[in-house]
């Protein structure tokens, strides 16, 4: 998009929480939600289906992962943050395993960028949202020890304020090429 538009001036602000930006801050947001906000318009962009990967030198060292009952004795990358994102607790319970322990071996992250990177660097396993990380996938930096995935109701979302007057040129543009974008991913 971006070479093809270069008139669109593009500004990335990476925040972890809504109530951490104002409405005058932002055109767009790209956020994961169980509650919608309600002073946003909000497009649904994809579902939440969620899984554990690790590297393959990780499941290489511990092959016992392989069996969905031996997760939670792994080491557990963990996103330490306040707003709605599915923990391993939540993860192992909705998918009728027994939960890890709490003497359970825990790394707490608290930016999902970080927890990915260090399952990428063969530190444990970490809790994957789909569509987030599909061309590690893909490109087999990470893998799936196992096949359970979860799948709620929560969803990702594009946030935009309550309409302006005259909204920025550039933020037509940018809504329909993500649009676009998701689309040929769903």
């Amino acid at each position: 998009m971006w070479q093809f538009r270069p008139e669109v001036d593009i500004r990335i602000l990476a925040v972890d929480s809504l109530a951490n930006i104002r409405n005058d801050e932002f055109d767009l947001a790209l956020f994961y939600c169980r509650t919608l906000p309600s002073n946003l318009i909000a497009t649904p962009l994809f579902s939440e289906s969620v899984f554990p990967v690790c590297s393959p030198a990780y499941l290489a060292k511990n092959p016992h992962i392989a069996n969905p009952e031996s997760l939670a004795e792994s080491t557990l990358l963990s996103l330490e943050v306040r707003e709605d994102w599915l923990s391993w607790n939540d993860w192992f319970i909705n998918c009728d395993l027994k939960p890890p322990s709490e003497n359970a071996k825990r790394i707490k992250i608290n930016n999902y960028p970080l927890v990915i990177q260090s399952a990428l660097n063969g530190q444990g396993l970490a809790l994957a949202w789909a569509h987030l990380v599909d061309d590690y996938l893909a490109s087999d930096l990470l893998v799936r020890p196992v096949d359970k995935a979860l799948t709620t109701e929560s969803q990702f979302y594009m946030l935009e304020p309550p309409e302006s007057p005259r909204p920025k040129v550039g933020v037509e543009l940018v809504r329909d090429w993500l649009a676009n974008q998701v689309e040929g991913q769903v």
